[in-house]
């Protein structure tokens, strides 16, 4: 049989879901909508999506999943557009960073024997270090040697979980199991603290009487720790996703505040010891993760072959999955 899928969201992660799965369109049907018409045509001559839907509705009805690839701040609405249209049986994934609030709007919104659950990709190094324009673009390899971060509680159901990992393996990525708590915190650490951070430094610097001048002198260095403010988690309610995990955004900033409070100490007792400890420390620390980022070398994975993938989730939807208990 063949499976539908229905990808909401076409920008970079939904269009890079349809472009991996190109390969296996003999077996998934992939239906893409966004609210862009012109993004859809687009990636539908590149074959990235089979059919381009118009109407959000409509476009789930006959779906077997449906992958959520939407702006955090559009999430919540999403899922009660789409809540009445799902058929019984089918399994939604969002891939946005906010565990806990989306588990909670699923349960809320969705009828009964319709699934959920959280996959949120972690790139492919070798697009980590590149342009603003490459590094949002679509690529059927980005999810290649980095990580899926799949989410789920006592609640989620068997089946869902393991169809969740056979979709990894269709995207020759890794499965990176966890509760919604750790993942949220981790997240908050090495997504969202970055971005908050690079927002501050561009309000502190450009908010410098003397920035008109300055600004013609700001280099790699400010280009590359800035770099983050360009990727926000939102569409408009900016800053939805540190309010929605406030607790680990602000023990974060509260840490980090801390850690350039040392720093800013050192300096002005005129301290050169402390000072090059805490820099040598830091340039240790980011050159062992770089290494082990590019490396991917996480240790053992599953070697399930990516056709056995495409069996079990076409198995899957064969029958019926079964009722929550």
């Amino acid at each position: 049989m063949t499976v539908n899928l229905t990808i909401i969201g076409l920008h970079q992660v939904g269009a890079s879901i349809g472009m991996a799965l190109e390969i296996r369109k003999d077996k998934i049907s992939r239906t893409g909508i966004d609210v862009s018409p012109t993004l859809g045509q687009n990636l539908l001559k590149k074959k990235a999506i089979d059919h381009l839907a118009y109407n959000l509705a409509s476009s789930v009805q006959d779906a077997d999943m449906v992958i959520l690839a939407v702006p955090v701040d559009q999430v919540e609405d999403t899922l009660k557009q789409i809540a009445a249209e799902l058929k019984p049986g089918a399994f939604v994934i969002d891939t946005s960073p906010n565990r806990q609030k989306a588990i909670q709007w699923a349960k809320a919104i969705l009828p009964e024997d319709r699934y959920f659950i959280s996959m949120t990709p972690v790139i492919n190094p070798a697009y980590l270090d590149v342009p603003k324009e490459i590094a949002e673009e679509p690529h059927a390899d980005l999810f290649k040697d980095g990580a899926m971060i799949i989410t789920s509680t006592a609640e989620t159901h068997n089946d869902a979980l393991k169809l969740a990992g056979d979709l990894t393996l269709l995207l020759e990525t890794h499965a990176y199991f966890s509760e919604p708590l750790e993942a949220d915190s981790v997240d908050a650490s090495i997504n969202l603290l970055p971005k908050l951070v690079a927002a501050a430094l561009v309000n502190a610097t450009t908010s410098q009487p003397g920035w008109r001048d300055s600004e013609r002198l700001a280099g790699m260095a400010y280009l590359k720790t800035t770099f983050a403010a360009e990727f926000l988690d939102e569409e408009k309610e900016l800053g939805k996703t540190a309010l929605m995990n406030s607790e680990h955004a602000a023990r974060l900033l509260n840490e980090m505040i801390a850690n350039l409070k040392q720093i800013s100490d050192a300096i002005e007792s005129q301290d050169a010891a402390t000072l090059q400890a805490i820099l040598e420390e830091a340039k240790t620390r980011r050159e062992q993760w770089l290494s082990h980022r590019l490396e991917a070398d996480w240790g053992s994975y599953p070697k399930e072959s990516t056709l056995s993938a495409t069996d079990s989730i076409t198995g899957l939807f064969g029958g019926r999955l079964r009722k929550k208990k």
